[in-house]
């Protein structure tokens, strides 16, 4: 199941926050962009971490995704135009170079001066968005991964990163909480009109209040909506769950592996 929120260290043993760094852990995935090599982009997106209570310690790794440089006159159209599938000019590939060593000087100084650690690790080839996901998860030494995307910036204060913890920890078929954006946050527009199974999903949502909120609390200030499909925005997910993802054919059914064909 997927989910949306809207708006040693055992789980059950968690009284605040202060044993986050030991559950969860940062995994940014970057690739080639015209901005490059400048890293501001990326420093944006690492500070509005401060949004989320608790996180501050979290190990973070930045996933540099892979490339093929071609000459512009092997390129169709414009330098970019091939770069979703990890080909760019050579010029794009040295500026890229530069950005990946500058985030690495970066970290090193921002790592002796924090609490955080913090790491860079370049693929040799193009994976592409899902597939550096894929690797991100299996380098985890955490249980939880926070997923993020090298310009998807947090904008808003959460403080309930421990409640949704609890709430994996409680529900086994949950895989992956979203937080939501502009397009995610229509989700239940999309269930009604587009699919009519609103009805059917609403009982599903789950409202969840602050971890730190009193026993008068008098409601719950979020809840997580069941989702029909993955938004690859910045999400927080369980990782051996996460991963199953990734080997469909162990994990669905009879009848979807006869559908789906060897």
């Amino acid at each position: 199941s997927t989910f949306m929120v809207r708006c040693a260290s055992p789980v059950e043993k968690l009284s605040d926050f202060s044993c986050l760094h030991q559950l969860i852990s940062i995994a940014i995935i970057t690739s080639p962009t015209p901005h490059h090599p400048d890293t501001s982009m990326m420093h944006e997106v690492i500070d509005s971490l401060r949004l989320l209570k608790g996180i501050e310690r979290c190990e973070l790794n930045v996933i540099c995704d892979g490339f093929e440089a071609r000459s512009q006159d092997k390129i169709k159209g414009n330098p970019w135009s091939m770069s979703k599938i990890g080909i760019i000019t050579p010029e794009a590939a040295a500026n890229y170079a530069l950005y990946c060593d500058k985030l690495e000087e970066d970290f090193r100084l921002i790592s002796a001066e924090s609490s955080r650690p913090m790491s860079v690790t370049r693929l040799e080839s193009h994976h592409g968005f899902a597939w550096a996901v894929q690797l991100a998860l299996n380098q985890s030494k955490t249980p939880y991964v926070l997923v993020m995307q090298h310009d998807r910036a947090f904008h808003q204060n959460f403080d309930d990163v421990l409640g949704i913890i609890r709430q994996f920890e409680t529900d086994e078929s949950m895989r992956y909480v979203g937080f939501a954006t502009i397009n995610s946050a229509k989700h239940d527009q999309h269930q009604k009109s587009q699919y009519r199974l609103l009805d059917e999903m609403l009982p599903l949502c789950k409202r969840l209040g602050p971890t730190a909120a009193g026993a008068d609390c008098p409601a719950a200030d979020y809840q997580l909506v069941p989702l029909l499909f993955w938004y690859d925005s910045n999400h927080l997910a369980h990782a051996r769950r996460y991963l199953d993802i990734f080997r469909p054919f162990k994990t669905a059914s009879p009848e979807l592996r006869a559908l789906v064909g060897p």
